[in-house]
């Protein structure tokens, strides 16, 4: 095993590790037969010995854990914090000082910090962010200079919470579903789009040929799996609001299969009785959820 400074940490030798060191290379100068028990001078001795080394270690380790605000104490973390132009207020407790210093619980305020709060929320499994900075109210109906969050997953107050952190006072919040917060008593109300997921049923009718290298393209169920997969999975699915087109169904083949050309798609959408072709409407507060899918080969 490795000691002192690694990539991990610092591995300190602890008092035990040390005095067998020791005994084990008595052994080697003077021989087995060497007398070092506890009760023995020379064992004594042994023992004093590594308890001023085991000190050393332990000296080095907190030398190695002054440096990270996290792990240093009283003197330190005031020298730490005037390396980020923090002073550290009359009385103020470490543990206040540490969060200070290294931004604890302070959200940095951007699209994509806030998609990654709500996204770590437990039991979310999909979500995104909209923003309208301008000053009119914007084609999904969000209000000016208003952020909107739509999730799916969790639980309506834990999202609440982690929207809350990064939309200072000011900014208002846009949704289908409203949620009363508290923070150091004072109240607010967050909004966010919790979508309606909508069964969709698609029949996308392929061309069929060979690739540029002369060989067959995938078998109709080969390529409606991959872009069944390519749909549902949370990283690029549809968002809601986002309509199921002809390009979203064409750049996907073309990006993945040679020798297969889009032609046309069929859809049909719940609740709905007549088929749609070529479009699936999708309102803002629903997102498409994509129950099968079915390739035609139309021409070979």
């Amino acid at each position: 095993m490795n000691f002192g400074v690694q990539p991990t940490g610092f591995v300190r030798k602890n008092t035990a590790q040390i005095l067998d060191e020791v005994e084990q290379q008595l052994v080697t100068e003077f021989g087995p037969g060497v007398i070092q028990t506890p009760q023995s001078p020379l064992g004594q001795i042994n023992g004093l010995f590594a308890d001023l080394v085991s000190e050393l270690w332990e000296l080095g380790e907190d030398i190695y854990q002054s440096y990270d605000p996290d792990q240093a104490e009283g003197t330190r973390l005031d020298i730490l914090g005037r390396l980020r132009l923090v002073a550290r207020p009359g009385g103020l407790p470490d543990a206040r000082f540490r969060s200070a210093i290294t931004n604890e619980g302070t959200a940095r305020i951007t699209l994509a910090d806030l998609v990654t709060a709500v996204r770590a929320v437990d039991g979310v499994t999909w979500g995104v962010a909209f923003v309208n900075e301008t000053g009119a109210q914007d084609d999904n109906g969000m209000p000016p200079n208003s952020i909107a969050v739509a999730a799916l997953g969790g639980t309506d107050e834990r999202i609440a919470d982690a929207i809350n952190r990064f939309i200072p006072p000011g900014i208002s919040s846009y949704g289908n579903v409203r949620v009363p917060v508290e923070e150091d008593g004072y109240c607010r109300t967050i909004k966010m789009i919790r979508p309606v997921e909508t069964d969709v049923e698609l029949v996308v009718r392929v061309i069929r040929g060979q690739t540029r290298k002369g060989c067959p393209s995938p078998a109709p169920m080969a390529i409606g799996q991959l872009l069944y997969d390519h749909l549902t999975a949370s990283e690029t699915r549809p968002w809601n609001g986002e309509n199921i087109t002809p390009y979203t169904i064409r750049s996907f083949l073309e990006a993945n299969f040679d020798g297969v050309i889009y032609d046309s798609f069929q859809a049909r959408k719940a609740e709905f009785d007549e088929a749609f072709d070529n479009v699936v409407p999708i309102d803002f507060f629903e997102i498409a959820n994509v129950t099968s899918i079915g390739i035609q080969v139309i021409s070979e």
